[in-house]
């Protein structure tokens, strides 16, 4: 459900920056499936980050967007799947990430052993340092391996 959420919470984004935020675009959501509790949550996310008085990642990336290109190399590429790569690529054309979280995603899943990085694991990634919302935990027990290592 998370994942749907970080889905919402992008198209709002981009919905803000572009000034065609209505009633009209907002129904759009539940034609493409999305359910009132995943919208509500996500519009909640939104309002707390944008409307607190602390800085915070979302609210610098909407009030100042990068116009600069993250090249990836051989060895990033092979990190993400093509789905995660083309949400990684719309995350960042909408300013919700920058080139030092994509640094962060590769580094955590080097760290514990990823083979590679899942659409849902960019969005969990994105919920996490964005919105602040505990990573499963179950996920550090089932990405652990790669496959090809032997248990003593």
């Amino acid at each position: 459900m998370r994942e749907k959420i970080v889905d919402i919470v992008v198209w709002a984004v981009t919905q803000i920056q572009q000034n065609s935020f209505d009633k009209e675009q907002y129904l759009l959501l539940e034609e493409k499936g999305f359910t009132p509790k995943e919208m509500s949550i996500a519009f909640s996310w939104l309002s707390n980050k944008l409307n607190t008085k602390t800085p915070n990642e979302l609210a610098l990336a909407i009030s100042s967007p990068l116009r600069s290109i993250r090249f990836f190399t051989e060895e990033e590429m092979y990190f993400f799947t093509a789905e995660a790569y083309n949400t990684i690529i719309k995350l960042m054309a909408v300013g919700i990430i920058r080139s030092y979280h994509i640094d962060m995603l590769i580094e955590k899943a080097e760290a514990i052993g990823l083979c590679q990085i899942t659409n849902d694991i960019v969005r969990q990634f994105v919920a996490h340092y964005m919105f602040d919302v505990p990573l499963p935990e179950e996920n550090f027990i089932r990405l652990n391996l790669c496959g090809n290592e032997s248990i003593n």
